[in-house]
C-alpha cells in the first residue's frame, strides 16, 4: 500500500500483505531490542499456528531476506545499507523493515519497505534462543564479543528476556523521530501469567518509552511476585514521577537495571534538545539512591550536539555502569556525509 509520512510517501508491505507471503525467511536484525523484539513476537507467535511461512538462520537457505533496521542517526541508516548492500549477493527478494523502512526520504534499490510486524500479545524467549532472527553485532563497538556479562560493551540487555509492554512514543525531543518511524502508539495490557509462570530471573521490560502508569503498574506486580526485573529505556521524568515504587523495588533487590536516557548534562544543551531539564537533574540527583541498593544504572548521551561541550566521560562512569553514545544527527539524509561522519568515528586513521 502506499503510505505517506513526513518523510514523504511510499510503497509499504503492510503485515496483512507480508502474512499472504509463502515460503522460508531469513532475518537478520541491525537496530535495538524494540525492534527485535516485535518481529520476535511475530516469529514465536507464528510456532503455535498452521503457517507457510517458515524462518532459517542463513540467508543461502531463503526464499526471502528481511534486514530489520534502525534511523537513530545516520552511520545507523548507512550501516542498513551496508547489511542490504551484503545480502544482495543471494539473488533473494530483500525487504527492510524496522524503523528505517518508514524513512521515504531515504533511496533504496531492488529493496521492498516492510511495515512494523508483531504480535502484541505474545510473551517473548529469551532473545539467546531465538535463532531465527540473526542479530548483528553492534556496529559501533569496535572487535565486539558476545559476553555473559551484561556490561560488556553492546551487550546490555542482549541476552535478557524482553517482555514488550509497548512501542512508539509521544515524546517532543527536538531531534526524535520514533513517533514518526515506529508506527502507531501502544501499549500492551500487562502480561501477567507470562511474567509469573516465566521460569527467567533476567526479565527486561521493552518499550520505545514506557508510561507512568505502566511502571507503576508493573512495580506492584514485582513486588507482589518478588521476581526481579530491568527496565530499558525509561525517560528521566518518569523515573521521577514514579520514584517511590522504584527505590521500593531497588530497595528490596528487584530492579537489577534501570536504564533512563539522559542524553546531556549541560542544561543549556537539555534546553536545546528541548529535553526537561528540571526533571533530568532530579533524575541525577537520585542516582545515589538506586546504586546504594545495588541497581545498576545504564544510560544513553548525544556526543558533538551542536556546538556544546560533550559530557564528561568521567563524570558519566561515577553516575552510570554503562553509557551509549550517538553522535548527533540533524536527521537529513545524505550518503555522502554519512560516509564521512563514518570515516570520522571509527576509521583507525
Amino acid at each position: 500500500m502506499e503510505r505517506k509520512n513526513k518523510f514523504g510517501t511510499a510503497e509499504i508491505i503492510t503485515q496483512k500483505e507480508f502474512e499472504k507471503l509463502e515460503g522460508r525467511f531469513y532475518v537478520r536484525c541491525v537496530a535495538c531490542m524494540s525492534i527485535f523484539s516485535d518481529f520476535a513476537s511475530y516469529i514465536q507467535g507464528e510456532k503455535t499456528m498452521s503457517s507457510k511461512q517458515f524462518f532459517v538462520s542463513t540467508p543461502e537457505d531463503a526464499d526471502y531476506i528481511i534486514v530489520l533496521g534502525c534511523q537513530v542517526t545516520d552511520l545507523a541508516v548507512l550501516n542498513d545499507l551496508n547489511h542490504i548492500k551484503e545480502l544482495q549477493q543471494y539473488n533473494k527478494p530483500i525487504y527492510l523493515g524496522g524503523c528505517v523502512a518508514q524513512r521515504f526520504d531515504i533511496t533504496l534499490e531492488n529493496t521492498k519497505r516492510l511495515d512494523v510486524i508483531r504480535n502484541e500479545n505474545h510473551f517473548i524467549n529469551k532473545i539467546s534462543e531465538t535463532p531465527e532472527i540473526d542479530y548483528a553485532k553492534p556496529f559501533w563497538v569496535k572487535n565486539f564479543k558476545s559476553s555473559d556479562d551484561d556490561f560488556a560493551q553492546g551487550n546490555l540487555f542482549r541476552n535478557m528476556t524482553p517482555i514488550q509492554i509497548g512501542a512508539g512514543c509521544h515524546g517532543k525531543c527536538e531531534y526524535y523521530t520514533i513517533k514518526d518511524t515506529r508506527g502507531k502508539y501502544f501499549e500492551s495490557s500487562i502480561k501477567e501469567d507470562d511474567f509469573i509462570y516465566s521460569t527467567e530471573n533476567n526479565i527486561v521490560l521493552i518499550a520505545d518509552s514506557p508510561s507512568i502508569n505502566q511502571i507503576q503498574n508493573w512495580c506492584k506486580l514485582v513486588l507482589k511476585k518478588n521476581k526481579p526485573i530491568s527496565i530499558r529505556n525509561v525517560e528521566p521524568h518518569v523515573v521521577v514521577k514514579c520514584k517511590n515504587e522504584l527505590l521500593e523495588l531497588s530497595q528490596n533487590g528487584l530492579l537489577y537495571i534501570l536504564h533512563s536516557p539522559i542524553q546531556h548534562l549541560n542544561q543549556e544543551a537539555l534546553k536545546d534538545m528541548k529535553r526537561n531539564v528540571e526533571t533530568t537533574m532530579n533524575f541525577i540527583n537520585l542516582l545515589p539512591e538506586f546504586r546504594k541498593n545495588k541497581t545498576k544504572l545504564a544510560t544513553n548521551i548525544i556526543i558533538d550536539y551542536k556546538n556544546y561541550d560533550n559530557p564528561c566521560f568521567e563524570k558519566m562512569k561515577l553516575l552510570f555502569d554503562y553509557v551509549s553514545w550517538n553522535p548527533y544527527w540533524d536527521g537529513k539524509w545524505d550518503l555522502k556525509k554519512a560516509q564521512e561522519r563514518w570515516d570520522k568515528y571509527f576509521s583507525d586513521k
